[in-house]
């Protein structure tokens, strides 16, 4: 399932966008959904062409685990329910609220709750992303497939569309008339902390009266992520009783859970994911997508960045076993939110003397009163051993600038199906522990080199691509260096159909190749080029008076295969054949009909026809026109009066040749950029003038 991070990340996302767009009618339109493999398809219904279909009063659809599936359509508005007094479009969203584990939609009459389970995210599109992304199948092989996602649930309002985009649509729907009537309460792990303590302490209460001795590691135990066990300075192969059964980690933990989701919401969400999200859409760049990891402390990463304390603990760091001394390699900065928000819990951290002569006064004389896990703890009179080198601890926090002084390795390890990285080696003895290659397993080698995602806020498999727009029509405005494709075949009416198929081959070569497959294609490359270069010198020296050959950039590309050539046609077919990438090019091409000077008709008689109207493919747009000086285009003389010429709807812009011979233009339209025609013949009485139409 989606860890912590993402799931508030998400949450923001939605509550965020709803709030910018308050004014909006927010009353519910309709329900979509993808079907599944197994539902029984009509023939002629949009989800037997793998697109995305309506929902209505008779649909059985449900999602959910497999035990357990709940009707993605409202149950108390089915066919056969009895009246529930108000219709789906009587349903006004008016709420938006998120939890660990789910978002919740206040829609008036009815409570709506979606819990992401495994692959699921939510996207908000505006009307134009969503009438092509509806057009978009998911069917296809490999590249050939224009949608890689499924819209699990898309809610349908007048502006906007709320999508639940998933990958194996696997995710868990609740309809209730009451709140209460709600799958799951879970709480808001920041503002809602002392009830997610008290529910700590009554678990602990179970624990530690009687509670088996576990023996199965700690992270099988509890799920969450590696960032969460090095915050809390604890190896990921401890057992459930070396963990939960000393009071010093189990603070830890629980205060380095609280630590990451305060990061996750304060700097993730502000400072790495809400500027990824375009025009509505999460749409990040691979740039983007590694500063992600690059925030992460160990998960993922060839080395991480730690403080000199820290550095030597790992250093001295043995593990021997359950019996073993070794203190924990341990940084109290990371969780110095969590300490500040319940400082009471440093007494068990860190033992009440140790704690009063490391930490400051104001968190040693907090005037708030102290928690329910803290009270737990301090009533049992537990003894144990915190397995910290307090002599090292002071000061408590560190600045920003002492914590990356060190760079240590880090380690992978499989443990069943679950990949465990740590700071720490794991025993030589462990056999449960099996160190892997993670060279192809790092966050930066999935990203740039393979169509994966990996794991954080930005990788879901949904997220819309952001295509860099070309320097001469860019603005400073945010946002508006790039393009959104909601999925890779989804062009919006605003996309250039040019730019979308050269989208399709820069992802593919790029998500095609290892990264020892590039490093050997660019090596041949240059060497190609380097002995294209050396036989051009050569045959310029045989030849006096030649000019001098102008050889091309090298760019590290080489000529692709038979293979390679025939599934770059079909993916290009692919989305050529999309019901809106037609529909675009018909208009094109009537467009350029009607723009075309008429053709003189054939003679009449028994065995003369009318010859058909050849229709003039459109200049093709450079990229850098600057570097085509000298190919031009002449599209046909405008003779009418200037006033006339403004007003004409195929003009871009006009070139204007004045009698003194100087070249002026004329931009009818920011955007715009077409090649103009080098020389004019110059009319003295008035200048001629020359437009260039797409």
């Amino acid at each position: 399932m989606p860890e912590i991070q993402e799931c508030y990340c998400s949450g923001l996302q939605l509550q965020s966008f709803y709030a910018a767009k308050k004014a909006a009618n927010w009353r519910l339109m309709a329900l979509y959904c993808d079907a599944t493999k197994d539902e029984p398809k009509d023939p002629g219904s949009p989800w037997a062409r793998g697109l995305v279909g309506k929902l209505s009063a008779t649909s059985k659809a449900k999602r959910g685990n497999t035990s357990h599936q709940t009707p993605l359509w409202p149950p108390f508005l089915a066919a056969n329910a009895p009246p529930a007094g108000f219709k789906l479009d009587d349903l006004v969203l008016a709420e938006v609220r998120y939890t660990s584990r789910s978002i919740v939609l206040n829609l008036g009459h009815c409570w709506f709750q979606l819990q992401y389970l495994t692959h699921t995210s939510i996207q908000t599109y505006h009307r134009q992303y969503w009438e092509v992304l509806k057009e978009t199948s998911y069917i296809g092989k490999g590249e050939t497939t224009m949608r890689s996602f499924r819209v699990g649930l898309a809610m349908e309002f007048e502006d906007f569309i709320i999508a639940f985009v998933s990958h194996d649509q696997v995710f868990q729907v609740t309809w209730a008339l009451a709140k209460d009537g709600l799958a799951h309460h879970d709480l808001h792990v920041l503002d809602e902390w002392d009830g997610v303590l008290t529910n700590i302490a009554r678990w602990c209460r179970t624990y530690y009266s009687g509670h088996k001795v576990g023996k199965k590691l700690a992270m099988h135990v509890m799920r969450t992520t590696g960032d969460v066990w090095f915050g809390i300075g604890i190896s990921p192969y401890l057992r459930e009783e070396e963990v939960f059964g000393n009071p010093s980690r189990l603070a830890r933990l629980v205060l380095a859970y609280y630590a990451f989701v305060h990061k996750a919401v304060t700097k993730t969400w502000v400072k790495r994911v809400k500027p990824c999200i375009r025009d509505g859409v999460v749409a990040a760049t691979v740039e983007e997508r590694l500063r992600i990891g690059n925030g992460m402390f160990v998960w993922a990463k060839d080395t991480s960045g730690i403080s000199q304390r820290l550095f030597d603990s790992v250093s001295a760091h043995k593990y021997e076993g359950v019996r073993s001394s070794s203190n924990d390699p341990f940084e109290p900065t990371f969780i110095r939110a969590a300490l500040e928000r319940s400082p009471h819990l440093g007494r068990i951290v860190f033992g009440d003397d140790v704690w009063e002569s490391v930490a400051p006064s104001d968190l040693v004389n907090s005037p708030t009163p102290p928690d329910a896990l803290s009270r737990f703890f301090t009533e049992r009179k537990l003894q144990y051993d915190t397995r910290l080198d307090c002599k090292s601890m002071l000061p408590l926090f560190l600045p920003n600038s002492e914590l990356q002084r060190r760079r240590t390795p880090t380690y992978r390890y499989q443990v069943a199906k679950n990949g465990v990285w740590s700071i720490v080696p794991a025993p030589c003895d462990s056999r449960q522990f099996k160190e892997t290659d993670k060279a192809t397993k790092l966050f930066r080698y999935i990203v740039q080199n393979t169509a994966k995602v990996a794991v954080g806020p930005l990788e879901y498999c949904a997220n819309a691509q952001a295509v860099r727009k070309p320097s001469r029509i860019r603005t400073h405005k945010p946002g508006a260096r790039f393009y959104v494709l909601p999925a890779r075949g989804a062009l919006p009416d605003n996309v250039p159909l040019s730019l979308g198929h050269r989208n399709l081959t820069t992802l593919e070569r790029k998500k095609s190749m290892t990264r020892e497959a590039r490093a050997k294609r660019n090596s041949a490359a240059q060497a190609a080029a380097h002995a294209a270069m050396a036989k051009a010198k050569r045959k310029l020296k045989k030849s006096l008076g030649a000019a001098e050959p102008k050889l091309q950039a090298l760019t590290g590309n080489v000529p692709l295969t038979a293979q390679q050539r025939k599934a770059r046609m079909a993916q290009l077919e692919a989305f050529n054949n999309q019901p809106h990438v037609l529909a675009r090019q018909q208009v094109a091409s009537d467009a350029t009909q009607a723009s075309a000077p008429p053709q003189p008709l054939a003679e009449t008689g028994s065995d003369a026809a009318p010859s058909p109207t050849e229709v003039e493919r459109p200049a093709k747009r450079r990229k850098h026109a600057e570097q085509e000086a000298k190919k031009y285009h002449i599209a046909h003389t405008f003779n009418g009066s200037y006033d006339e010429l403004l007003d004409s709807p195929l003009v871009d812009f006009v070139y204007i040749l004045l009698p003194n011979g100087q070249r002026a233009i004329k931009v009818l339209e920011k955007g715009k950029h077409v090649l103009l025609e080098k020389a004019f013949a110059a009319n003295e009485a008035e200048a001629q003038r020359v437009v260039e139409t797409t």
